[in-house]
């Protein structure tokens, strides 16, 4: 799917519209699996209060929870969200892409998650043009 679309064998305008815009992060993260202590690294690739583009080089089954450790510009620590992975593919070089839809079941989650968002949005270098 993705890989179509980087080909561009895919019309843009052939995908439905996300509910949340999606904006460039290109920031280090940690995750892990709900319930498991395993850290892994990755880079989001953009975030949107609905969820987040996840490059790695670990493979995660679809349809578990996930917990994503980010710390956003101005940040003194990294916030953690929960989400629930949509989909996990390969993108050549051993790496994968993971796509994240976030969810806000824990007290203050969804708060946590929108200034995560403002807080990348400020950060962005396409914000301050």
């Amino acid at each position: 799917f993705l890989l179509r679309i980087a080909r561009g064998e895919r019309e843009k305008d052939a995908f439905p519209k996300r509910r949340h815009r999606r904006i460039p992060a290109e920031m280090q993260v940690t995750w892990r699996l709900k319930e498991e202590p395993h850290l892994a690294t990755g880079t989001l690739d953009n975030i949107g209060l609905g969820g987040a583009l996840l490059r790695t080089a670990v493979a995660a089954p679809v349809g578990r929870d996930i917990i994503v450790a980010l710390a956003p510009p101005g940040a003194v620590r990294a916030a953690e969200v929960e989400g629930r992975i949509a989909w996990c593919v390969s993108v050549g070089g051993g790496a994968v892409a993971i796509g994240v839809h976030f969810k806000a079941r824990d007290v203050g989650g969804g708060r946590r998650r929108k200034e995560v968002v403002r807080r990348v949005e400020l950060g962005s270098p396409g914000a301050r043009e």
